[in-house]
C-alpha cells in the first residue's frame, strides 16, 4: 500500500517538459493566428494564457528537475 506514496523516479520530470512544450506551441500558434485575424488584440489577449501556462510548466520542470539530483 506504500508504494502509492514513494517518491517518483526523475523520468517523470518529463511530463512538465511536454506541457511546457505544449504551452508554448499554443502560444506561437496564437500569435500567428493574430496576424491573420481582424481582432488582433483579442488572440495577443488570448496569447498570454499559453504564455503564463509555459513559463509554470518550464518552473515546475526545472524545480522537479533539481530536487531528484
Amino acid at each position: 500500500m506504500w508504494f502509492f506514496f514513494d517518491t517518483l523516479p526523475r523520468e517523470n520530470c518529463i511530463f512538465f517538459l511536454i506541457l511546457s512544450v505544449w504551452a508554448f506551441a499554443a502560444f506561437v500558434i496564437l500569435l500567428v493566428m493574430a496576424m491573420f485575424a481582424k481582432n488582433k488584440l483579442l488572440y495577443v489577449g488570448m496569447s498570454l494564457t499559453p504564455l503564463i501556462m509555459y513559463y509554470i510548466y518550464l518552473l515546475f520542470y526545472s524545480m522537479c528537475v533539481n530536487s531528484l539530483k
